[in-house]
């Protein structure tokens, strides 16, 4: 096999080179007369074949003399496209394009087909957003790319492989004993009262062992968001709970 002179990218078959250091093929294509190089994202090279055709038929629908767009004029194709949603959401999206083209670090007028993931990255982590906000600014990003690849300025879109943020664990404090037999004490000396006409919660007239039960439940309630880590401390209340009530 042919190996490129001062380069780590090894000839295997036409248009396919493999990287040599992590053995990842890539799509390597000219075509009129520009050439397209494109990771295929896989090691093994029958899979590596198929993704090349693929890679070229999309290149075959590529509109080569779409390659001067820049991004200003992307994100007013995306705004044309959602002035029938609701004035609400036309609104926090046009916020988000605003700040993309006001904060991109190439400036808005830079071409789309030179943007790359690792900057889109980059540019969500300037901000410290809450994880929805993180989403909210990149399912935008990534729908102003998708105009680009299906007016086939871009073959993919530099947001393809971006995932969308999880929400944080939440931090629960476990009540000490103390503080159950507290909370037990605070609900037995403002026992339920009869509301029927006023209250949609009316539990009625409850005899002692109802109201312990009740109680039993609310308090499980609670318990029940307890981390797994307290699981061992939540076994051990819950078993203080009932002889408590018994």
């Amino acid at each position: 096999m042919k190996i490129e002179s001062k380069s780590k990218f090894e000839h295997v078959g036409e248009r396919l080179r493999r990287y040599q250091p992590s053995g990842v093929y890539f799509a390597w294509v000219r075509h009129k007369g520009k050439l397209f190089r494109e990771s295929l994202k896989t090691t093994d090279k029958i899979t590596a074949k198929r993704l090349l055709r693929e890679f070229v038929a999309k290149l075959e629908k590529l509109d080569v003399g779409a390659g001067n767009v820049t991004l200003t004029e992307l994100c007013d194709r995306y705004l044309a496209t959602i002035q029938n949603q609701q004035p609400s959401t036309v609104e926090w999206k046009s916020g988000v394009v605003k700040r993309l083209k006001a904060d991109w670090t190439d400036g808005p007028y830079v071409r789309v087909s030179e943007i790359r993931a690792s900057q889109v990255k980059s540019w969500l982590a300037s901000y410290k957003f809450s994880y929805a906000s993180y989403n909210h600014h990149l399912s935008v990003i990534r729908a102003v790319f998708q105009i680009a690849v299906d007016d086939h300025i871009l073959v993919e879109s530099p947001v393809e492989t971006l995932k969308a943020q999880k929400p944080g664990k939440p931090i629960r404090q476990t009540p000490s004993w103390e503080q159950f037999k507290q909370i037990v004490a605070d609900i037995r000396s403002h026992p339920p009262s009869r509301q029927e006409d006023e209250s949609p919660f009316c539990f009625g007239e409850l005899d002692d062992h109802q109201f312990d039960g009740m109680l039993l439940g609310l308090l499980c309630g609670v318990l029940a968001g307890v981390s797994l880590i307290d699981k061992g401390h939540l076994h051990l209340l819950l078993g203080r709970l009932l002889n408590l009530l018994a």
